[in-house]
């Protein structure tokens, strides 16, 4: 049969298509025997100084709930490991918001200090102002009286 016979009869498989054939026949192995009408799985260990082979056989159900439990468990440890994580990185975020309020404090005191300041020396600008020109009007009245003093005695 050449090959566009064989597509025209069936179509060539996807690779998606092929991953789920895989997976459904991997996952639909025949159970070892039956006991009692349930499926069971064979287990052999040896016993290597007697040479004896003891087989043991458990059902499928308890296989599955353990392996269920143990799936629970680990995502219960990731879930703790995470709420863990998340705790550290709030209690984090407080330290650090704690941290910037006390900066900010501290800023908004120093603000108003330097504000404090600024006005003070502004005040002080402005009675050296006056003082100044309180001095150069004094001098100029006692220039005004030494010159009427002087032409009062001519």
């Amino acid at each position: 049969m050449t090959l566009p016979e064989a597509l025209a009869v069936r179509s060539a498989p996807s690779a998606i298509a092929r991953a789920f054939q895989v997976t459904a026949d991997w996952t639909a192995v025949p159970p070892d025997a039956y006991v009692q009408g349930k499926a069971v799985m064979q287990s052999e260990t040896r016993i290597p100084f007697r040479g004896w082979r003891m087989i043991s056989f458990s059902t499928y159900d308890s296989v599955r709930e353990r392996v269920n439990a143990v799936l629970a468990l680990e995502i219960m440890g990731f879930a703790i490991l995470l709420a863990a994580l998340f705790f550290l990185l709030s209690r984090r975020a407080r330290v650090e918001s704690r941290a910037y309020m006390r900066e900010s404090a501290d800023l908004r005191a120093l603000n108003q200090r330097l504000t404090m300041e600024i006005a003070e020396r502004e005040r002080m600008q402005k009675e050296l102002r006056v003082a100044e020109q309180s001095v150069q009007q004094s001098s100029k009245l006692a220039a005004l009286g030494e010159m009427s003093a002087g032409s009062a005695t001519s």
